[in-house]
This record gives structure tokens, sequence and C-alpha cells, in this order.
């Protein structure tokens, strides 16, 4: 670019040099070509052939003045003389050259062309260093060859109107609080006295979607002003002010910084210290950024410092709170023997964007981008044409949403300082990026709308996963995001009640421009699984009402239902657990299934069918009827009674809650808990379920007996808690015992009755009174609580039909 800072003081001085001989053309040539003016080079070498002809050491060096001044097509020209004149021998570096421009003007294949005759021809040559460049170029043209048409489809590129642009460079763009920031070169300057002008740059700023520009207060009246940026929340503003290195065009640049005010005003421009400025060196390009590691602001700069790794470097020092800094070091994961310039740093995804001539490149500097991920920072990665071109590409600056920005190139379209070369200047562009509409749609697992969802979508890469966007909708179910194509997205939904839902929209292979809208039906499974049992006869197949289904994990009852109208009953069940399924019923043997939700992540409901097979009368021992307390007869020695079994168990069962209320009687908290639902347990299943027991049970036998094919034995146990005498309970066992047989003898109007006096029903009573009970059953009477009222004590009263046999009939 410094180049073009002398064109006008070449033209100044134009007409007092008709009169010169070719030979102080060319002295005069090779001393700005020194100086680092190569338009006035170009056109002094011009002048020099007009005079003696077209010359091949003249018209190479003007091929490499016309190179360096960006004038490609006319160094194409140039370069292509040389190489076809007698003396091409003498210049083995016109063709390596030559290939160059042509990468510069995007004509690859013929560049390739050229580079490889030049690695053929070159070999013979010793400088060994010159060929490695050339084989390395080889590679970054293959490269390019085979990346600058994979276009980003998402991207549109706009050159900014001549409201900004200028026949002379502008750059450092920065759009900020409705304005956009950037510099010029188009500013006129008595740079030296005595000395004809020259332009130097200058910091503007443009209100968006107006015309009017306003020049900063902070620029230098003489020096190049420029490259301004500011820390994140606008206090404070850097830029460089550049300096001419004698009379040359070469420049030295420092970094300022100026504090912003409550009202946007800047303060003095102020030098950064002499760590940051290094005497004899350039500082310039500064960025501000973030450590992600401590969260203090980080400055980056462009540096030719020792230290660095060639040419201009990326350095970058942490900027403490008071404002000091520490010493700069190398930013080495982007840094390469060529030149580093221009960072810009992107806070919502830790990426840092610069551009580079020193890695793989569609011609001249392009821009890549390194982010911070996992404690490291990713591998610089290359901008996809249409940001990259074959021309340079420099000062990449882009929103939060990276949705759009600008840069600044020199690519065709720019304006053109000097329409007789083609060469010259960078200009703004913007781009933008065509977003495509997401709309994600959230439903339950009926298939149903879901509402009060809130999705998260985070655009995920190399570095930190960029937020996109967090919708919380309470009154629908529909969600809209903005995404680009070639990008990969993870969709987070959240809703309380149910399990988390991530889901993936890629669109990395994705470039259909007619492409706007895509749509993401998400299914929310529930936290809970419901489970609905269905439960039958095995031998009918018919559905079996009133069975109790128990749900248990490592042997630990955790649910419990019984549904006395129908075959069905439902429970919700947490994930991540094996579950034992177990179905009962009075008179039928149970039946087991296992649900194994120990890695179930998936499945909103489950069914499943409990088959439950009947018994036959020999199938029920023991089964056993409960009885209250000194019943039948409290009080009683005797060891007949004419109580029937019905009437006992229903008193029984109307004392539950009296039962329940002494049971826990001086207990509490969780001793309390226990009690009581072990007292309800015992209740519920055994004292109704022995009931229900023994009524089919005893219709079973009457069936079996009506046929006339068997004769039926039963063998009956009667007992007794402890808390009486021996004796006494002895003879209060062998009372349950008769009365179990009154069960029997007045069952159904006595049908049983005929059976029993025959002989075809024959009952043997045994009673034990208390010499099963356990040790462990309280006997003291002062004691109800354990010797009356506990499940321990109820246990013990009870009789049991222990033994069933079939005889059949001759």
């Amino acid at each position: 670019m410094k180049q073009l800072l002398t064109i006008l003081s070449f033209l100044c001085f134009f007409s007092a040099v008709q009169g010169q001989t070719a030979k102080q053309f060319i002295k005069a040539a090779d001393e700005e070509m020194a100086g680092g003016d190569f338009y006035s080079a170009m056109k002094h070498y011009q002048f020099a052939m007009d005079i003696a002809g077209e010359k091949t050491d003249i018209l190479y060096k003007y091929a490499e003045a016309a190179r360096q001044f960006s004038s490609y097509t006319f160094a194409d020209t140039a370069y292509t003389k040389v190489l076809n004149s007698k003396d091409s021998l003498k210049y083995p570096m016109a063709r390596y050259w030559l290939a160059m421009v042509k990468k510069k003007t995007g004509d690859y294949g013929n560049a390739l062309i050229h580079l490889e005759r030049f690695i053929n021809e070159y070999t013979i040559l010793e400088d060994s260093t010159m060929l490695d460049k050339a084989l390395r170029e080889k590679e970054y043209l293959e490269w390019a060859i085979s990346e600058y048409h994979r276009r980003d489809p998402n991207i549109y590129v706009e050159r900014l109107s001549d409201s900004v642009n200028t026949s002379y460079s502008e750059f450092a763009p920065v759009l900020a609080n409705g304005y956009l920031y950037f510099s010029s070169q188009q500013f006129e300057r008595e740079v030296f006295k005595g000395k004809p002008s020259r332009h130097i740059s200058q910091v503007l700023r443009k209100i968006m979607d107006s015309d009017s520009l306003e020049v900063l207060p902070i620029n230098d009246p003489v020096k190049h002003t420029g490259n301004l940026v500011f820390n994140s929340n606008m206090t404070r503003a850097y830029f460089s002010i550049c300096s001419y290195i004698g009379e040359s065009a070469n420049l030295r640049c420092e970094l300022y910084f100026s504090n912003i005010d409550a009202n946007g005003n800047f303060g003095e421009p102020q030098r950064l210290p002499s760590e940051i400025n290094m005497d004899g060196y350039t500082s310039t390009h500064p960025a501000v950024g973030v450590d992600p590691a401590t969260g203090l602001d980080k400055l980056y700069f462009a540096s030719n410092r020792p230290g660095g790794k060639g040419g201009l470097d990326i350095w970058t020092a942490t900027i403490f709170k008071d404002g000091t800094f520490d010493s700069p070091f190398n930013f080495e994961v982007v840094n390469t023997s060529g030149d580093e310039v221009t960072p810009f740093y992107h806070y919502p995804s830790n990426t840092l964007y610069y551009s580079t001539n020193g890695l793989p490149s569609f011609g001249g500097f392009d821009i890549y981008k390194t982010s911070y991920f996992n404690e490291g920072w990713s591998e610089p990665a290359h901008l996809p044409s249409p940001i990259n071109s074959s021309y340079d590409d420099l000062y990449y600056w882009t929103n939060e949403l990276q949705t759009e920005g600008y840069f600044s190139s020199n690519r065709l379209g720019s304006n053109i300082l000097e329409p007789e070369f083609e060469a010259c200047c960078n200009d703004l562009y913007s781009f933008r990026v065509q977003l495509v509409t997401l709309n994600a749609l959230t439903f339950d697992h009926h298939r149903q709308p879901l509402n009060g969802v809130t999705i998260a979508l985070t655009e995920e890469g190399n570095g930190l996963p960029l937020k996109v966007g967090n919708i919380t909708n309470e009154d629908g179910n529909d969600f809209s995001f903005n995404i680009k194509k070639g990008k990969k997205y993870l969709i987070t939904a959240n809703k309380p009640g149910y399990l988390t839902l991530t889901d993936t929209v890629d669109l990395r292979e994705v470039y259909d421009p007619e492409l706007t809208e895509i749509e993401k039906k998400l299914y929310l499974i529930p936290d809970l699984i419901d489970l609905n049992i269905q439960t039958f006869n095995a031998r009918t197949k018919n559905p079996l009402k009133d069975v109790g289904v128990r749900i248990a994990v490592d042997g630990q009852e955790v649910y419990f239902e019984r549904n006395p109208t129908g075959n069905d009953v439902s429970f919700k069940l947490e994930r991540g657990k094996l579950y034992e399924v177990i179905g009962t019923k009075v008179a039928y043997f149970s039946d087991t299934v296992y649900i194994d939700l120990r890695n179930n992540f998936k499945d909103s409901e489950i069914n499943e069918d409990l088959f439950l097979r009947p018994k036959e009368i020999e199938d029920f021992p023991p089964l056993i009827i409960y009885f209250d307390n000194d019943y039948p007869d409290p009080d009683s020695w005797a060891t007949e009674t004419t109580a029937n079994y019905e009437d006992l168990w229903r008193a029984y069962m109307s004392r539950k809650d009296v039962f329940l209320r002494e049971a826990v009687k001086h207990l509490s908290g969780q001793d309390s808990f226990v009690v009581a639902n072990r007292t309800r347990i015992f209740f519920d299943r055994e004292v109704a379920g022995g009931w229900e027991a023994l009524k089919v049970f005893t219709e079973s036998v009457e069936r079996i007996l009506s046929d006339g094919e068997f004769k039926i034995e039963l063998l009956l146990q009667g007992y007794a808690s402890p808390r009486a005498s021996a004796d006494y309970n002895f003879n209060l066992s062998q009372r349950r015992a008769a009365c179990l047989k009154n069960h029997f003898l007045n069952w159904n109007n006595g049908a049983l009755r005929p059976y029993i006096e025959n002989g075809m029903l024959t009952l043997e009573v045994v009673g034990y009174g208390e010499k099963l009970a356990p040790q462990f059953i309280s006997d003291r009477l002062e004691d109800e609580r354990e010797s009356i009222y506990s499940v321990s004590a109820s246990f013990e009263r009870k009789v049991a039909i222990v033994g069933v046999r079939k005889v059949a009939e001759n």
C-alpha cells in the first residue's frame, strides 16, 4: 500500500525530468525502488525504455516495480517479454515472479505451469532456499486450485459506495454504536517542509445510512493515523500513528490510545509504553481481545521487532485493570516466516481473525482465524471465497452473530488511483450472510404440540460452541432461528418433567442457493416412563380383574396398584433402574416380568402383559386365615365354637384403624411410618387376602365334590400368639380350627354339610397353640402394643389349611 503515497509527489515534478537521459531515469528509478517508491520507479523505467528501447535489463526492473506496485497486468506483460528475450537465462527469477503475478490475478492454471517449469529449470542453481520456496508455493497453488471454487454459499460481498471509497486506500473498518469507523489515505499534507505534498491516512467515521463523514480529533495532522479499534466497553480506543523513515516511502508505526468519556468524546492521544512501542521497530494494527483464562483484556498487534518468525508477526500483551501492560510475547500459533497483520478479536467465539501471506492463500494476503478452545488455540483456518480472493484481503471485522461484517481488499472492482497502470488501491467491502430460517416445532411423545419448552441453539466448530439463541415459548410450540449453510448446529430442548433432548442440524455440505427455510420437529420424552400393565387368565386368555400389581427395585417394593373393576393398571417409573413387576391374585399363581430402564432414554411408554395361572386346590396350601386377639369366644377355655369365620373376619377388618393407632403408639418419625405401613399391608393383603383365598378355595372344593369323582381330605392347623398361658392358647387354637370347620359346614347355605356327613369331605384339625410362635413375640399382658397390635403377634393368630388330598372314587 505504501507505494501509492508518493504518486502525487511524482506527478508534481514529472515535467522537470523531461530532459533527462535514460541512464538518469534508471538511476532515479533504482533509488526509488530502494526507498519503496514503486510507482515512481515504474514511471522512470518506462521513461528510460521510451528513450533506450525495451532492453531486457530495464524491462526486468520495470516488471519488478510493476509487480510490487500491484500493477499485475503490466508486470505480466513485462515478465513475459523478458522470458521471450534472448537474454532470458540471465533472469531465472522472471518465471517464478510471472507465476506469482498470475496467481495474484487468479490465473492459477498458467501460474502452476510456469512454477513447475521454474522448479525444473531452477534445480541446476545452487540456491536451495529459493527452490524450497518454489516447491512450497507449488503446494499452495495446488491447494488454491482445489479450494478457490468452494465458495461459501451463504456469503454475499458488496463494495461500499463512493461516499466511503475513494481512489486512495480505505481500510480498518469497525462498526460501533451506529458509526462505521475506517481509515482513508485521501488526505494530502505537506509532510516535509519544502517538499511535494504526500497523502496520509486519517481516521473517519460515517453515520450508517448517511453519506456524511467526520474526521476524528485523534488524528495527527501530518502523520498517518489509522487502524482504530475499541475495547469491549467502548471506554478506550487504540490506533496507530506512523511516520516516514527519512524521506523514503517506508513507514514506522507506533500505537496510541485515547480514553472515551461517557458522552463518547475522545481524549488526547497517548503513546503506549516502550514495552509495546519498541524503539526502531514498527508496532501497528491493534486489536483488543480477552484472555479466556483470566478474563483480562489482551492487546494484539503486528510488529517486526526481534524475536519473531520473520517479517511482521502478531504479538500480544495483557492489559491489566489499571491500564498497564505486561511484556508482549509472540503469538506463535499464527506466525510464519511471512507477514501476519490486521488482527481482529471476536469476543463471543473467542476467535482471532488476521491476514497472512505465509500460509496457503488464493493470491496475496488471505484472512485466517484461530479459536480458543479447551485451554488452547486451534490450528489457523482459512476463510473461503468470496471473503478471500486472489488479491490482498485484510482488516476483517464481523458482528457478534457473524452475520455481517467488513474487510478491505484491492480485488478487481476496487477504485484505481492510476488507471494507466490498473493499480491501487484497497477499498472497503461489506459482507452479509444469507441466513437460513430454522423453524423448530416441539411435541410430546403423543405427537401433540408441547408448549413451555426452552430451546438453545449453538453453532459447532473447531473452537468454543457459539451461542446462536435461547428461546422459551410458554404459549406455543414454534421457534425460529437464523442459521448458516456450511455450518453444523446443536439443538438442546428442555422442559420440566421431560428429558433433555439434543439434536443436530448439519448444513456443512449444503450449498443450494434456493434453500432459505428448514423445519425441525422435536419430540420430547417425559422424565418418567408410563408403564401400562394388563392382566389375563393364563388358561383362558380372558382379561383378569382385581389383580394386585407390585413393583420392586432390588427386592424392595416401591409401587402397588390394584384395579377391582378392570384388568389394567398404570405406573410412572423413573429411568435408570431395573424393575421387577409381579402380578398376584388370590387363587392364582403370580406372574413376573422385568422392566430394564437402566439405559433407556428413548421410550416414553411401555406396555406389558401378565398371565396368571389359576390354582388347583392342591396348589393352595398353605392357605392361611387370621383372627383378632382371643377370637373366637374371648376368655373361653372351650375347644369348640359356633362362630362362623366370615362374621369374625368382617369384625376384624373393621378394627383395622384401631390396630393402626395402637401399633404406632409412642413411636415417631421413620419408626412410626414403617410400623403403620406394615400394619396396613398386613390387613390389606394377609387378612383380606386370606378370606378371598378361602372363598375361592371353598368354591373349588364344592365344584369338585359336586362332580362326585373325588373325595377331599383337608388338614387344618390352628395357632395362637403367646399372650395367655400355653394351655389356654392350645384350646384357643382348637377353637379357631373349629371356626374354620364351621365355615365349611355353613358354606353356601350348608352345601358342603352332606359331603362332610357322608365322608366325602374330611377335615382333620390340629391345634398347636403358641408352640410354634417365635420367641421374640411379647407375651406380657401389660405390653398390648407388642402382644396384641404388633404385626408379629397378629401373624400368629391364624388357622392354616396345610394339606389337601384328592382321592378318586371307585
